[in-house]
């Protein structure tokens, strides 16, 4: 039988063991950063060369102040984009495996790190 010195888990966590030599790969890096933003950087809904009826429709559509649309306006005209996204506290605890999903498997592939228990099903 085998038993537990140090760390415990209690049904709200799981636990992971990884083994990793060195720092991340370029690769892994730019795989990691692409993962994260389009996770957690939201979508794109308007595009710097959007058309006024395409950025009032959007301002229509969207509860913002005064000053939030005239933030977005000047964003626009300075050649950015804008994206929209959301964050479910509610459901956090799945965000929470979903995104250590996503972040493994970015830097997954190659043999710098190997991934010896990455269940985290709790």
């Amino acid at each position: 039988m085998k038993f537990t010195s140090d760390y415990v888990t209690n049904s709200s966590s799981a636990n992971f063991i990884l083994a990793r030599k060195g720092k991340l790969s370029e690769k892994q890096i730019k795989r990691l950063i692409k993962a994260i933003e389009s996770e957690y950087f939201g979508e794109v809904v308007l595009r710097h060369d959007a058309t006024e009826e395409e950025v009032q429709s959007f301002l229509d559509d969207t509860y913002l102040t005064n000053e939030q649309e005239q933030e977005i306006r000047a964003e626009l005209k300075a050649g950015k984009d804008i994206y929209e996204g959301s964050v479910s506290f509610e459901e956090a605890e799945y965000s929470i495996g979903d995104m250590y999903e996503k972040i493994w498997d970015a830097v997954k592939g190659e043999e710098n790190i190997s991934f010896i228990k990455e269940d985290l099903d709790y």
